[in-house]
């Protein structure tokens, strides 16, 4: 598996990943954002808008070789931690800070080497790994912020898949934060702040992204109204239920359909 790293310079890319509980059905990509992901055996569509010039530098390393740089992985962000640690399937999406002085000099540097045959290959090869590492080190400080760290073993990062998996799967009736907890073997407060270090997000942004996702295809579908679409991803309110489709998506639901 490779772990791909992008840097745009200019224009932006609309992504569209169906069916991926990971991540989210639809990002887009744009001028002066970095992103990092592993998306492993995935069917995705890539929109290039027309009269733009899209521009950018995409790496891709493969996971054996990053993994000799690193004797300390807990000082690795949970996510890719346990993408390194683990021999299963974890896929990915993270965007990151944008663009920093440092990281447009280095992307200078990389479209305009100076060098020639083995000499140039060996210069844009550190200056991959350069990027790459001032990468890891944004995210790393992004990981320290808000919330303290509470120190996630392998272990409890795969509890913290499950539940996901456990809360995803009951959508329509989720179980509260204490049982879900009590269900995957963690307290409360690892389960609540697991959330925020691997996916990013609380349990319930989790959810509130995945009926969103979920409601937004059964529009397009057109086979239910919107009331009934409301219904099938959990909400008893029609009212509540625009409120989180204004917020998730900024139209109504009503926009959707086609």
């Amino acid at each position: 598996m490779f772990l791909t790293s992008k840097f745009y310079l200019s224009g932006l890319q609309p992504v569209i990943t169906p069916n991926v509980p990971e991540i989210a059905a639809d990002y887009t990509e744009q001028a002066g954002q970095n992103y990092l992901f592993c998306l492993p055996d995935i069917r995705e569509v890539e929109i290039h808008p027309a009269e733009q010039r899209l521009q950018m530098i995409r790496i891709q390393i493969d996971l054996e070789y990053l993994s000799t740089f690193w004797t300390d992985f807990d000082s690795l962000p949970p996510t890719l931690k346990n993408l390194i640690n683990s021999t299963d399937l974890r896929r990915f999406h993270q965007s990151l800070e944008p663009n920093t002085m440092a990281m447009q000099s280095i992307l200078h540097q990389i479209l305009h080497c100076p060098f020639t045959g083995m000499v140039k290959r060996m210069y844009l090869e550190a200056k991959t790994l350069e990027l790459l590492a001032l990468q890891l080190s944004e995210w790393q400080a992004d990981q320290q912020k808000g919330l303290p760290h509470i120190g996630l073993s392998p272990d409890d990062i795969d509890r913290i898949h499950q539940a996901k998996h456990i809360l995803l799967g009951h959508s329509d009736d989720p179980p509260s934060l204490q049982e879900l907890a009590r269900q995957v073997g963690l307290n409360r407060r690892k389960l609540m702040q697991g959330f925020r270090e691997v996916f990013g997000t609380t349990a319930f942004g989790c959810l509130s992204d995945y009926r969103m996702e979920q409601a937004k295809q059964l529009l397009i579908e057109g086979r239910l109204r919107i009331a009934e679409v409301a219904e099938a991803v959990g909400y008893s309110s029609r009212s509540a239920f625009y409120t989180a489709f204004r917020k998730k998506f900024g139209v109504n639901p009503r926009s959707h359909r086609v």
